[in-house]
């Protein structure tokens, strides 16, 4: 597995999709085509043990009901754009993992300074949305000629990795693109937290998550020894077009 992430973005119809199940009543996915992925920006919005990034709140507490929510979401109308004239997808497009379902529609285009996490054609033609950055709620938008005819879209490979996930505490980890720190045992961290704290993996990034009833992380602070962590909320991307 490749230890660092690549990922693309872009987007026209600002809609938001929300839906939520419980760990083990959805199926996971797989893992990036070239390894981990996009680094948040830390004054993001928090998501609490209930809430995604977008404007909807997911249907149970995890906590009581012994599992962690699985929770999609896309960019709406709050999410920032920046509007692209390349087509990035021209370039390069791997199915997404950070998608449940694995499918064609999710593909992260472009180099991996692209940043593109999940990208959909979601408006008129072939305009395409790209998430960034789902904690600090960017995304990218393009006119993708290429993506819109067909073009060839590698498979991924592993399991599906979240955008982000939710601790007990309220705050949220997300994926980063490098891993150049020391970590406690010598471990691997793909994931940061907002409080500094980290998640541990002995080496790929889908293997950061223990995915029981509820999922379970070995959270890490200030490079100290890991405590196993429940995961309140797991939250992925997906466009209901």
């Amino acid at each position: 597995m490749l230890r660092l992430i690549a990922l693309p973005l872009a987007l026209l119809s600002l809609t938001a999709c929300v839906g939520t199940t419980t760990a083990g009543s959805g199926p996971p996915a797989t893992d990036p085509a070239s390894s981990p992925a996009a680094a948040t920006s830390s004054g993001a919005p928090r998501a609490t043990p209930s809430a995604s990034p977008s404007t909807e709140t997911a249907s149970e507490d995890p906590q009581s009901s012994g599992g962690t929510a699985l929770t999609t979401i896309w960019v709406d109308s709050t999410w920032s754009v920046e509007e692209r004239s390349e087509d990035l997808c021209a370039v390069s497009a791997v199915v997404s993992p950070f998608t449940l379902t694995g499918d064609r529609q999710h593909v992260m285009c472009g180099p991996t300074a692209a940043d593109t996490m999940a990208c959909a054609i979601d408006g008129p033609d072939d305009t395409v949305t790209c998430i960034v950055d789902p904690l600090a709620k960017k995304a990218i938008r393009f006119r993708s000629p290429a993506l819109a005819a067909g073009t060839d879209v590698s498979p991924r490979e592993g399991e599906a990795i979240p955008l982000y996930v939710a601790l007990p505490d309220g705050v949220n980890c997300a994926p980063i693109t490098h891993d150049h720190d020391q970590h406690f045992g010598g471990q691997f961290s793909w994931y940061r937290c907002e409080d500094g704290s980290e998640l541990l993996t002995p080496d790929e990034i889908d293997a950061t998550f223990e995915r029981g009833e509820p999922w379970v992380v070995q959270r890490s602070r200030d490079q100290q020894a890991p405590e196993a962590t429940a995961v309140t909320a797991a939250i992925f991307a997906q466009y209901e077009g």
